[in-house]
């Protein structure tokens, strides 16, 4: 979608299919994938998700039903929309939503420790979290599709980012051959990969909410692999980051409704904010811009009614939401835990 009557701004909308988020890209690919993977194993395949947001829905949604795959969700309690919360929670089969007593970073912790866990030795597991590198792959192909179709090299991919799979995979489309100028890492508070990226002496820390809630991420895990892959200096010389606040995050929500007529999720309006701090102004930027919208405005409707006095039109298949079935335990924030759940399955 082209935003003023440039050819430098665009937004490139992946929240098109069954959940309303670019997670359904990686995660139906990785479903079928591993279905094919496990065919005609004894034992059923127990997928661990830990989700602040969008990544849980798609992988309920894509991995549902899949014979011999059962799927385990973790997300942090009061942090996720309403809506995600439906979508995470609804009954489906195979499907196991666990809401938990902590926060995201608490969730990806405990995801991590049962891979190590000698306890669960005996019992099959993967992920679908973009620590999965059969994630992360099918993702790859949007940044060249986008390419392609502006056919011009003169372009900066904005990434709306919190645990840098989606900009992973943009450096790997970019390592295959696609020319580009780089990329803008926009962030929301939690804010660790732009400071490393200024050349601060950064750390990771616990995350803190905001409304761009699938980017509340304090330890993002995919930091490690692009570490093991770029050099420090080649990470700050492809990527600019930025640190959007949440005043900021909500004014560019209602300036671009009124300067565009477009609505825009919070994440999306990260995206927005970063590309006019770094990239110039927005309706006329420097070179050409492609935002990566990753969520249907409607998952976040009141806070975009908030910030800018509309209705958000709601898909039809939010809407029924409300009337399905749904399920859920919940849990403490403690590895122990997740091992004594994982073990009532069995």
């Amino acid at each position: 979608v082209k935003l003023g009557p440039s050819n430098a701004l665009y937004v490139l909308e992946l929240y098109h299919g069954p959940t309303l988020s670019f997670k359904d890209f990686g995660a139906r690919t990785l479903a079928r994938l591993l279905s094919h993977f496990v065919a005609g194993e004894d034992r059923e395949l127990t997928i661990l998700v830990a989700t602040s947001g969008d990544t849980g829905s798609a992988v309920a949604d894509g991995f549902a039903g899949v014979e011999g795959i059962r799927v385990v969700l973790l997300y942090p309690e009061n942090q996720v929309s309403a809506v995600q919360e439906s979508q995470l929670i609804v009954t489906r089969p195979n499907v196991y939503p666990l809401r938990v007593r902590g926060r995201f970073d608490d969730c990806q912790r405990m995801v991590k420790d049962a891979f190590s866990d000698d306890a669960l030795a005996d019992v099959p597991l993967s992920t679908a979290n973009s620590i999965n590198i059969g994630r992360l792959l099918p993702q790859m192909l949007y940044y060249a599709w986008t390419q392609v179709r502006l056919d011009t090299s003169d372009l900066t991919f904005c990434v709306p980012s919190g645990n840098l799979g989606n900009l992973t995979a943009g450096m790997w489309a970019a390592s295959t051959g696609m020319p580009c100028r780089g990329f803008i890492a926009a962030h929301n508070r939690n804010d660790f990969f732009p400071e490393f990226l200024s050349g601060s002496d950064a750390s990771f820390r616990p995350s803190v909410q905001t409304p761009s809630n699938a980017m509340d991420v304090g330890a993002p895990s995919n930091f490690e692999r692009l570490e093991s892959m770029y050099t420090a200096s080649e990470l700050r010389e492809r990527i600019r980051g930025s640190s959007v606040d949440d005043e900021a995050t909500l004014a560019r929500i209602a300036t671009t409704a009124e300067e565009f007529d477009y609505l825009a999720d919070p994440h999306t309006a990260v995206g927005l904010e970063a590309v006019s701090r770094l990239g110039g102004r927005l309706a006329r930027p420097s070179g050409t811009h492609v935002i990566l919208s990753t969520a249907h405005p409607a998952k976040f409707a009141d806070t975009v009614r908030s910030a800018t006095g509309r209705v958000v039109p709601v898909p039809e298949r939010l809407g029924a939401l409300d009337d399905m079935p749904k399920t859920f335990e919940s849990i403490d924030a403690r590895s122990e835990s997740l091992t004594e759940y994982l073990r009532s399955l069995d």
